[in-house]
């Protein structure tokens, strides 16, 4: 079994990676703006989702919003590409209607 937190605020990451259980961490696009807005502008969503990937132990799955199967894609490619390079990226891709 793994245990993934699922959160986008640093801080709550990084408690939960030192109790020492967590195996990766899940977060979607509103959870990331809400995180990213409260810190008022002094930092960019990109910067604050490649943290994000840098402190956590494995995969961190970050969610395409293309509603086209192409949109998706394209989007699950550049995540990829983005932040592939600090850590562990899974692309999550929205299945329901």
């Amino acid at each position: 079994m793994k245990i993934f937190i699922d959160t986008a605020e640093l801080d709550e990451i990084s408690e939960a990676i030192s109790w020492g259980i967590i195996d990766g961490a899940t977060t979607n696009p509103s959870l990331i703006k809400k995180a990213v807005d409260r810190r008022a502008g002094k930092v960019t969503m990109d910067e604050y989702i490649r943290e994000i990937v840098k402190i956590v132990p494995g995969p961190v799955s970050l969610e395409v919003l293309g509603g086209t199967f192409d949109e998706m894609v394209t989007q699950g490619k550049l995540l990829y590409e983005k932040f592939s390079p600090y850590g562990e990226v899974a692309i999550k891709i929205p299945v329901n209607p």
